[in-house]
């Protein structure tokens, strides 16, 4: 990608975050405690249209992130899409008209089918407009079934909720697995079931982790996440993710944002996505586990938004404080093991296709002989092997430079990955039942070859004086 279509991505990548902003600022001015005693079915008209209008702008802005060759055309189709959708669920679910993100999902699959591809087929058809007629008709078909299919598994999984919440689970640590259940549930709009059934079964220490994992989630697990991400994140994601972090920041109390922040993470950093509910499970036990008290009501989570009048989110209690911190640091741990684990992967997966490029392909029955003359090759020479050892560990081939070594050569013939010390100069290989025998014709053939050589002692200093017999004279 050149840069100017890269400066120009960057820049479209924004646009993801204006509806989510606007959202949020209508939100605040419509909010009781701002305008105070005023209309309040002209306040509930106004909430209520601000939650429908800013999610397909939403969807308008994910489209002009891609391709096409009509953009107005597509931008109708995406529109049509996303009213019938709403229509739809007023039909099915009028109370998750406040949050309508499974319409906001199931809208952004006619993207896909808009897109224009490369290696687009070239079909025969009679009319000259028969094609786009099919893309354009896909392009409605498909959100529609996806949204039937979302529909039908978020209603599968508040009956299995529903079934689960009994004596038996909710004073167990079973009931921890119902924090990224609902996170899940809350990236849908589908999540108000879950604080029914929590509210009529658990008791009152799991109630209270509950409230807390998704709090310390979602306000603050969130946008350190974010944050952490874009350090080690491209040029091209740099940016958006750090303004998304602050956005999560200001919004996080209004639910229709939180679920429009958990689509972009979903979508375009999925990993980052998985690390949040794992980190809602961590947030509930250490929460129950110190007695940390409620920082709301069950009722004000999310329904749809959280009165921060109403919540106790600046406490200073030492449990609370335990819980602040985990919020901050588990996250960033987690983080920074998931790098080393990738970055690890990276490695593993580079060598094995330098391995393929070379055209190596060693089997679990090469010969003693064979071993020895690649493992030759890989230390570096004859001259650069040291003291040979066969242990119950593997093969240890002490080496003089480790700078003449070829490590894809040595991960191809070794079973697990290389080992070299670097105190003691050593690689340590798994050549399988081979060990022995290779280390038997390696030491033979290094029979001759110097060690390295012994350190020096070093003695005390001593003074030199003249000897006994030797006198001096003067002249």
């Amino acid at each position: 990608m050149d840069p100017a279509r890269t400066n120009l991505f960057e820049q479209k990548q924004l646009l993801l975050l204006l509806p989510i902003i606007l959202m949020a600022i209508t939100a605040f001015c419509l909010d009781p405690h701002v305008l105070g005693p005023r209309d309040h079915f002209l306040r509930d008209y106004l909430t209520f249209s601000s939650r429908i209008l800013f999610p397909c702008l939403f969807v308008l802005s994910a489209a002009l992130l891609t391709r096409t060759r009509e953009r107005w055309g597509q931008l109708f189709i995406i529109c049509l899409d996303y009213v019938l959708l709403l229509f739809f669920l007023a039909l099915l679910r009028p109370s998750a008209l406040l949050n309508p993100s499974i319409c906001v999902i199931a809208a952004t699959a006619a993207i896909v089918v808009l897109r224009p591809l490369d290696d687009e087929p070239q079909w025969d058809l009679s009319h000259p407009h028969l094609r786009a007629i099919l893309r354009q008709l896909a392009a409605i078909a498909l959100p529609i079934a996806l949204f039937v299919g979302l529909l039908t598994i978020l209603q599968q999984v508040e009956s299995f909720v529903l079934f689960t919440i009994s004596d038996g689970i909710n004073n167990s640590l079973m009931s921890m697995f119902y924090s990224p259940i609902y996170l899940i549930l809350q990236t849908l709009g589908y999540h108000s079931a879950i604080s029914g059934a929590v509210l009529m079964n658990y008791d009152d220490g799991m109630i209270n982790a509950f409230i807390n994992s998704i709090i310390v989630t979602n306000f603050i697990a969130l946008p350190v996440l974010l944050i952490a991400r874009s350090f080690v994140a491209g040029h091209r994601l740099r940016l958006f993710l750090t303004l998304l972090a602050f956005t999560a920041i200001l919004t996080a109390s209004i639910g229709p944002c939180v679920s429009l922040i958990y689509i972009v993470v979903l979508f375009m950093i999925p990993g980052t996505y998985a690390l949040l509910l794992v980190s809602s499970l961590c947030f509930f036990l250490i929460s129950y586990v110190a007695q940390v008290p409620a920082l709301t009501n069950i009722n004000n989570l999310y329904h749809p938004d959280i009165d921060l009048l109403a919540a106790v989110l600046l406490s200073f209690l030492p449990s609370t404080k335990l819980l602040y911190s985990c919020g901050i640091a588990l996250p960033l741990l987690m983080l920074s093991l998931t790098a080393l684990i990738k970055k690890e992967r990276l490695t593993i997966l580079r060598q094995r296709r330098l391995i393929s490029k070379s055209g190596l392909n060693f089997k679990d029955n090469l010969s003693p002989d064979l071993s020895v003359l690649v493992l030759l090759r890989a230390l570096g020479g004859l001259s650069n092997i040291g003291v040979v050892k066969a242990t119950l560990r593997g093969l240890t081939v002490e080496v003089l430079n480790v700078e003449r070594c070829q490590t894809v050569l040595l991960t191809a013939l070794s079973l697990k990955k290389p080992h070299y010390s670097k105190t003691r100069h050593t690689y340590l290989l798994d050549l399988g039942d081979l060990d022995e025998p290779v280390a038997q014709r390696l030491a033979r053939l290094t029979a001759d070859n110097p060690t390295r050589p012994a350190p020096i002692i070093s003695t005390k200093n001593f003074k030199i004086t003249p000897l006994p017999h030797f006198q001096r004279t003067d002249h």
